[in-house]
């Protein structure tokens, strides 16, 4: 069974078994976008339970990358 690959360069586990990413649409277009808005989209975003699931499961079943 092989890694997906875009799941690797987007997610990464955390010791706990749930994992980390970053949120979208923080990189461009935020003239437009509150402070706060920004502020939020900076900050990291954690899986939930059904994410979790399907991510060790299906998308990167070896855990840490």
């Amino acid at each position: 069974m092989k890694t997906h690959q875009g799941a690797k360069k987007r997610w990464s586990s955390l010791p706990s078994g749930k994992f980390k990413r970053a949120h979208a649409f923080h990189c461009h277009l935020n003239t437009n976008k509150t402070p706060a808005q920004k502020n939020r989209l900076g900050k990291t975003a954690y899986s939930t339970h059904a994410q979790t699931v399907k991510l060790q499961k299906k998308l990167l079943p070896y855990g840490t990358h």
